[in-house]
């Protein structure tokens, strides 16, 4: 079995870009209770390609408002603080997302829309129980499978290996990973999230989101991504190689106490959104 070397992961993590200057800006200021909306979106607007990105996905059906959102001051206004950096994240790393990713049958622009579609079912899940911090439950989403990405050169070299792994032993696809590559993509990618500084729980709920149940930092958090993760599979959003061998955590279900009539609903709430990304509009 071809197993890989702690430093070339690292190596590969270490080649990952940083976050860019204006999104840590931009989360300095919608934590700063002196900052106003025109501070943010004077900031935002600095950025062509970003202002799109975000003018695009504040008038997402979504996030259904009536009228058209055309600046940034004012999707930060209507979208609040919380939002507008969950936003900003989101749209400054759609080009890391978009990528495909061939190691995990995963074709241009499907983790985009696997992981935008988790980010938005986790904030759904998060709101339906009460959780107060829904936008940390959507970051936590939208970048539970970024450790695909470091991993995707090596799975180029493993992936029939890995499947075989996975069908012959009738294990996970993770654990599968762990057993040829020596890692697994969930690790891997609570290391990026560790890299760029994002809060403990965050990277807690990356590295454990196909098992939530290690999860002690967060267990709320880290269950909210493994549902909405399994949810989005289920739902054919951005599914590759590893949506075949997904088992679903029972006790994560019970944690949250959501039965099968509230994850239908949750699902229809986000049909519309997934459409439109279907679509790519």
């Amino acid at each position: 079995m071809a197993k890989f070397s702690i430093e070339d992961i690292i190596a590969a993590v270490n080649d990952l870009p940083a976050l860019p200057q204006v999104v840590l800006k931009i989360m300095d200021l919608t934590q700063d209770p002196r900052a106003t909306a025109q501070d943010i979106g004077n900031v935002i607007s600095h950025d062509q390609g970003l202002t799109a990105r975000v003018l695009r996905m504040a008038n997402s059906a979504y996030y259904g408002y009536s009228r058209k959102v055309a600046t940034a001051t004012e999707a930060t206004v209507l979208l609040g603080f919380s939002t507008i950096r969950s936003v900003v994240l989101a749209a400054s790393i759609n080009d890391i997302l978009n990528r495909e990713l061939s190691g995990y049958a995963l074709g241009p622009g499907d983790l985009w829309k696997h992981s935008f579609g988790t980010a938005m079912a986790s904030r759904h899940i998060a709101k339906r129980c009460k959780f107060k911090a829904i936008e940390v439950a959507y970051t936590a989403g939208l970048l539970h499978d970024i450790g695909k990405v470091i991993l995707n050169n090596f799975m180029k070299q493993t992936y029939h290996e890995v499947v075989a792994e996975a069908t012959t032993e009738q294990i996970s696809f993770l654990e599968a990973e762990n057993r040829v590559l020596g890692f697994n993509h969930a690790v891997i990618g609570s290391r990026v999230a560790r890299k760029w500084q994002l809060p403990v729980d965050i990277v807690e709920a990356i590295a454990f989101h196909h098992n939530p149940g290690e999860a002690e930092k967060n267990p709320l958090l880290t269950a909210f991504v493994h549902i909405s993760d399994a949810l989005c599979s289920s739902m054919g959003l951005g599914v590759g190689a590893d949506g075949m061998f997904y088992p679903v955590s029972r006790n994560a279900l019970e944690l949250l106490a959501l039965g099968g009539k509230d994850i239908e609903d949750i699902a229809d709430e986000l049909s519309d959104a997934i459409i439109e990304l279907q679509q790519g509009n």
